[in-house]
C-alpha cells in the first residue's frame, strides 16, 4: 500500500522470499538455505570532475556502446519508443550502429493530451524506422485478469495496462526489444526530483531545531489538498522540508503515506503492523548514494523503485507475450559512470537529464 509494489526480498506467499537484485544464493549439497549476498552495488561516493564536453563524449560513446552490445541476437531486434527522450536515444544509436532500419513501438491514448504518437512518429521518420502504432482504449481493461494472473502479486503501477498492450504488439514482429528503462534514475528525468531540490535548498537554510519544533507540528495540523499542483501542496512541502532528508524522500514517493494507512486499516491490522517500518526501504536506499541531494534520490530509485517497479513492470508484461526486452541504460558500466557524474549534469536549473538533452538535441531535432 505504501509504494504500490510487493518490496526488497519480500512476497506476498508467506515463507517465499525474492532474490533480490545483485544478489546471489549459493547451495551446497545438503544446505536447505543459505542467506543471500550481495555482490554488486552502485556507488556514488566518486564524483569526477571534467568538462562538460568530455562528460558528453564519454556518455555518448557508452550509450552507443551499450546498444550496440545489446543488439548481438539470432533474432531481429526492435526498440520501444514512447516519444520520450529515453526511447528517443536508443532509437537514434541504433540508428548509428545497424544498417537496416529498426522496427519500432508506440502505445498511445484517445486523449491526445495524454498521448505521445505524434513525438514518436516524428522520432521514427527522422530515423527511417519501420514504425508501428496502437491506441489503448477502455476496453484495455480485459487485460486486467491477465495482469493478476501474469505478476503474481499485488503491482499498483497503472502503466502495466499499456506496457502489456506495446508487449503484446511488438512480439508479433521481433522476439527481441530494447527500452529506455533506467534513463530517468540514471541521469534525472523524474519531474519530483526538481521540486525535492528545491525542498533541499530550503530544508539547508532552516535552522534544525525550528523545522522539528514548529514546521513539524504545522505539517501535521496543515489541511490535505491532492488536487492541487504540487508547489501549492504545502501539506507535502511542510512535511518535507521538517523531515531529515532521507525520510523527506520517502515520503514523496509513497502513494499512501502512514497517515492515509492508519485512516484505511482497521484497528486489529493496524496494531499487527504498527512496528513496521515500509519507508526504510527508501531511506536506507538514499543514505547510501547521499553524496548530495540528487545522489541520494538517484540511490533510491535504482536500488528500489527501478527493479521492484519498473523492471518488474516490463519483464511480466514481456514475458507474458514471448518477448525479450533488454533496457541499455541500466548496463553497469554506464550506470557506473553516471554515477560518478556530478548532479549538475543531470539536473540544472531546473532542466531535468540536461546531458541527454544536450547529447540528443541535434539528433532529434529536425
Amino acid at each position: 500500500m505504501t509504494f504500490g509494489v510487493v518490496a526488497g526480498e519480500r512476497s506476498i506467499f508467506k515463507r517465499v522470499q525474492k532474490l533480490p537484485a545483485a544478489h546471489t544464493i549459493t547451495l551446497d549439497e545438503g544446505t536447505l538455505y543459505s542467506p543471500a549476498q550481495r555482490y554488486w552495488r552502485l556507488s556514488f561516493d566518486n564524483e569526477v570532475q571534467a568538462s562538460d564536453d568530455e562528460w558528453k563524449e564519454r556518455i555518448s560513446d557508452m550509450i552507443r556502446e551499450s546498444v550496440s552490445a545489446h543488439l548481438i541476437a539470432d533474432v531481429p531486434v526492435g526498440a520501444f519508443l514512447s516519444g520520450g527522450l529515453d526511447s528517443s536515444a536508443i532509437v537514434a544509436s541504433l540508428a548509428d550502429v545497424t544498417t537496416e532500419p529498426v522496427q519500432t513501438f508506440s502505445i498511445g491514448f484517445q486523449e491526445k493530451e495524454f498521448s505521445e504518437l505524434p513525438y514518436a512518429a516524428a522520432v521514427a521518420e527522422h530515423f527511417g524506422a519501420d514504425h508501428h502504432e496502437q491506441i489503448v482504449t477502455p476496453d484495455a481493461v480485459r487485460d486486467l485478469d491477465d495482469l493478476c494472473f501474469f505478476y503474481d502479486e499485488p503491482f499498483a503501477d497503472a502503466s502495466a495496462i499499456p506496457t502489456m498492450a506495446v508487449a503484446r504488439m511488438a512480439s508479433q514482429h521481433v522476439k527481441v526489444c530494447l527500452s529506455g528503462d533506467g534513463g530517468d534514475e540514471a541521469f534525472g528525468g523524474y519531474a519530483r526530483y526538481s521540486d525535492d531540490l528545491t525542498e533541499a535548498q530550503i530544508r539547508d537554510r532552516i535552522p534544525t531545531w525550528f523545522r522539528k519544533l514548529a514546521l513539524r507540528p504545522l505539517s501535521v495540523a496543515w489541511p490535505k489538498f491532492d488536487w492541487l499542483p504540487r508547489p501549492l501542496r504545502l501539506k507535502t512541502f511542510l512535511q518535507n522540508v521538517s523531515s531529515d532528508p532521507a525520510v523527506a524522500y520517502a515520503n514523496t514517493i509513497s502513494a499512501c503515506r502512514a497517515g492515509m494507512r492508519s485512516q484505511l486499516w482497521n484497528p486489529t491490522f493496524g496494531d499487527s503492523v504498527r512496528n513496521y517500518h515500509p519507508e526504510a526501504f527508501v531511506e536506507e536506499a538514499f543514505l547510501s548514494g547521499h553524496r548530495d541531494a540528487l545522489s541520494g534520490m538517484l540511490a533510491a530509485d535504482t536500488n528500489f523503485l527501478l527493479p521492484d517497479d519498473c523492471l518488474t513492470k516490463v519483464d511480466r508484461a514481456s514475458m507474458a507475450c514471448g518477448l525479450e526486452v533488454r533496457p541499455p541504460l541500466i548496463d553497469v558500466p554506464l550506470m557506473e559512470l553516471a554515477a560518478s557524474m556530478p548532479s549538475h549534469l543531470k539536473v540544472r536549473d531546473g532542466s531535468k537529464k540536461w546531458i541527454l538533452k544536450e547529447l540528443f538535441e541535434a539528433r532529434l531535432s529536425d
